[in-house]
């Protein structure tokens, strides 16, 4: 589904202090929350919104780690620079952006 299939978006944890990869971030989330009925959204779209929309409420909204399986509110996840995340969004695709897991 992603276009370069090695694309990194690096996201620090604050939680364990581990970077990890974006999509790995999408791939822990979907594994836990998930079913037939409730798909949920890639990570970067998340971060796009966050980047992109000053009025976007993700005060009580968590993601979780793929590395501490912790559920980490957003608020406290470092969003990298907005030039960052459109560089990753044009290695893996609109596809994949507005993709659901």
């Amino acid at each position: 589904m992603r276009k370069d299939e090695s694309a990194e978006l690096m996201i620090y944890c604050p939680t364990c202090g581990n970077s990890v990869n974006e999509y790995n971030w999408t791939l822990a989330q979907a594994a836990r929350y998930s079913d037939d009925y409730n798909q949920t959204p890639t990570f970067i779209s998340i971060l796009l919104k966050i980047a992109n929309d000053p009025n976007y409420n993700y005060e009580n909204e968590r993601f979780m780690c793929p590395r501490c399986n912790e559920r980490i509110k957003l608020k406290l996840i470092p969003v990298p620079p907005l030039e960052e995340l459109l560089e990753y969004v044009e290695k893996v695709g609109e596809e994949y952006v507005n993709a659901k897991f």
